[in-house]
């Protein structure tokens, strides 16, 4: 999953200085949403690419830079200040070269044709880069849209595609266990909010199934299932084979270790 920084959107600019502070911090809040461990499809360290025409030195407002915007928003947003610096001006050298140009306002990028099938991220330079989906032409003047995240409710619209999940309990499984008509025993919800929220953020698909380690308490294994849109519930699975249980034991070390599958 690769989310790159629409430069067009930084290239159009704004009129006055203000204008261009206030997008700054929406575009800060979007981004750092984006960091929330609830969007599991998501390394912000790594999926999150800057472009070489966003820096420092890139005019927001006449004879007004993005680094000058940076410290001016500095006082009163210290957490957006940080993640930006780091996002916006220390990223985006060395890609590759492409004839493939994304053309939109007058402006042509390379960076977004790079990642035409992935999404954007976009600052609100004009109305257009506020929607869900941005629309331009490509090189040979073939008309393309991608995929556009410039508020907070567009990660929850993508909820799918960015792993955006959020855990809720289901009165079917509560924290005790129990046997139901016919002599079933149903799993039982991890037992609180946070530890269901947690395990959600590190379940990993395999063979169909959402699963999660519970490392802390002898690595029982919980399966987690869609309630509806991006809501999900779990419970204790202990009917998997040794074999499976083995393999999503080291499957979620290894990615609790930073290695991705």
């Amino acid at each position: 999953m690769k989310i790159a920084i629409n430069d067009i959107a930084f290239m159009k600019g704004f009129k006055i200085p203000h204008d261009a502070q206030k997008a700054l911090v929406c575009f800060a809040n979007v981004a750092i949403r984006l960091r929330d461990e609830r969007v599991s499809r998501v390394d912000t360290t790594v999926d999150i690419v800057n472009s070489k025409n966003v820096n420092k030195s890139t005019e927001l407002a006449p004879q007004y830079s993005l680094i000058h915007a940076l410290n001016d928003i500095r006082n009163g947003y210290r957490e957006q200040y940080l993640w930006m610096l780091q996002m916006l001006t220390m990223v985006g050298e060395g890609e590759e070269e492409t004839d493939e140009k994304f053309c939109l306002l007058g402006f042509q990028s390379e960076h977004c044709a790079r990642y035409k099938e992935d999404f954007l991220l976009s600052l609100v330079s004009d109305p257009i880069f506020a929607q869900k989906t941005i629309q331009g032409v490509l090189t040979d003047n073939k008309k393309h849209s991608i995929r556009n995240i410039a508020d907070e409710s567009h990660i929850e619209f993508y909820w799918d595609e960015l792993g955006f999940r959020e855990y809720e309990i289901n009165p079917k499984h509560g924290r005790r266990e129990y046997i139901r008509a016919g002599g079933k025993k149903v799993g039982i919800a991890p037992e609180s909010d946070e530890l269901g929220q947690m395990l959600l953020n590190q379940a990993i698909e395999y063979k169909g199934k959402l699963l999660s380690v519970d490392i802390e308490k002898d690595n029982r294994i919980f399966e987690f299932r869609r309630s509806y849109a991006n809501k999900f519930h779990g419970f204790l699975q202990e009917n998997l084979a040794e074999n499976d249980r083995h393999n999503v034991i080291e499957f979620v070390d290894r990615q609790n270790r930073g290695e991705r599958q």
